[in-house]
This record gives structure tokens, C-alpha cells and sequence, in this order.
């Protein structure tokens, strides 16, 4: 598991905003290593969350303290893909036997493994207040996965509750590792676009631009390194729809 340096997360900062400002109109997201999201969950409930993973998703003794009550997601036996540790933690109820968390996949691909692959740490959910029912995310292991990935949620799960129809306009950034470099874009969990930007190369890598409509549909980007990924960073330039799908 790395850790982020702060060099290392200003200088990525620094490089994306000068990026961002010769993009003019349109808004940008990205990663760096260890930040891209492998499973996201919602809090509706009451109560504040805690997800606590340990050996990358692959140990025993995966937690989901909900309020005061512990549930336990066992990650050594079937439980191994983005799809069964998602199902397993939409199961996870509260004091009143209820299950308060809803979870969003399309960050990730459902048969991605689980079996070690995320970031170990406790992550945070925030209590649901009123109309907030805040959403967390649990982390990839960039130096396991040997991708990055930026993810723009679906129109009615992003982060502001809404988001109007966008096009990916342009992917950039330094995804550090070796191997040659795939970059993916997935729409709803589907792959709608491809291309290998280099063969390998471990120096600046020339990113594309595209024009990939996306509506109202979550959209995953995803730029693998075939042998190695370190750190870096991946970003995506998203603009309004001018003839939204939807």
C-alpha cells in the first residue's frame, strides 16, 4: 500500500490545473495512485458507517460497523470480485436489522477481483441528515490493480444529487508504471471505447482526445499499465452535451 507524499500530490494538482485552464469550458476529474474508486456505497440510515478492509478485501475479518453494530464480510472464501464484496456489503444491516447502504458499482467492472487488490484502511460514511445521504468510496491499490481510473457517477448519484448530460472530451495525465498503456472508457458498465496510447513507456505518456457521449450514464475511464503502475495520475475532461442522449 503507498502512501501519497505531499510533493507528489501537489505537483499532480499543479500540473492539472494548468492543464484544466488551456481547456477552457467543461469540468475535470481525476485520480492519482490509490485514489480511484473500486466500490462506492451510499448512507441512507441513521447512523455513521465505517469500512474497515484489511489484506486487500482478501482477509477474513472485513468489517462494516453500522452505528453500533458490527458486520463482518469475509473476504478468504467466495467473496472475491467487485460484485460479490458490493453484494455482500449492500447486505449489511443496522441495530434494527435493516440494510441502510446502497451500493454503485459502475466505478469498477463487476468481476474485477477483490481478492487483495483494495486499499487497506477504514473509510468514512457520514450519518444521512434530512435530504444529505452522503456517499463513501473504498479504494484501489494502484501498485495491485496496475491501473488508474477516474469515474463520473450516473446523473442521479452524483455527489450533487443531479448532473446535466455530458460528453468525455479529452483524457490526460502521467500514469506512471511500465508496460504498454491501455485506456478504456466504460458507459453503464459496458465498453464503448479503446486504444493503446504507448507500448511502454515509463516518461509522459501522449493521452487522446475523444468525443464519447455519455448522457446521463455513469462513466468509467480506466488507463492500465500492462506491467507495472506506481504513481501518477489520470484525468478527464467532461463537457456539456450539446445533443444530450437523454
Amino acid at each position: 500500500m503507498k502512501k501519497h507524499t505531499f510533493m507528489t500530490a501537489f505537483a499532480a494538482l499543479f500540473a492539472l490545473l494548468l492543464t484544466g485552464a488551456a481547456f477552457g469550458e467543461g469540468s475535470i476529474h481525476y485520480e492519482t495512485e490509490d485514489s480511484s474508486p473500486a466500490i462506492r456505497a451510499q448512507n441512507i440510515g441513521s447512523d455513521a458507517v465505517s469500512i474497515i478492509i484489511a489484506s486487500g478485501g482478501a482477509s477474513a475479518n472485513n468489517y462494516v460497523v453500522i452505528g453500533s453494530t458490527t458486520n463482518v464480510i469475509n473476504g478468504s472464501g467466495d467473496i472475491d470480485t467487485v460484485a460479490e464484496f458490493a453484494a455482500a456489503i449492500a447486505a449489511c444491516t443496522n441495530s434494527a436489522g435493516l440494510p441502510v447502504l446502497v451500493v454503485d458499482t459502475r466505478c469498477s467492472l463487476d468481476d474485477d477481483s477483490t481478492d487483495g487488490e483494495l486499499l487497506d484502511g477504514t473509510y468514512t460514511i457520514a450519518a444521512a441528515t434530512g435530504g444529505n445521504k452522503p456517499w463513501g468510496e473504498i479504494l484501489w491499490d494502484t501498485s495491485d490493480v496496475t491501473f488508474y481510473s477516474v469515474y463520473i457517477p450516473a446523473a442521479r448519484q452524483a455527489p450533487e444529487g443531479f448532473r446535466n448530460a455530458i460528453d468525455i472530451d479529452k483524457l490526460y495525465g502521467n500514469p506512471g508504471g511500465t508496460g504498454a498503456v491501455t485506456a478504456s472508457v466504460y458507459l453503464d458498465g459496458a465498453l464503448a471505447w479503446q486504444t493503446i496510447c504507448a507500448t511502454n513507456n515509463s516518461g509522459g505518456i501522449e493521452m487522446p482526445d475523444v468525443d464519447i457521449p455519455v448522457g446521463s450514464d455513469p462513466v468509467l475511464v480506466r488507463v492500465a499499465r500492462a506491467t507495472t503502475a506506481t504513481t501518477g495520475v489520470v484525468g478527464v475532461k467532461a463537457v456539456e452535451s450539446v445533443n444530450p442522449k437523454y
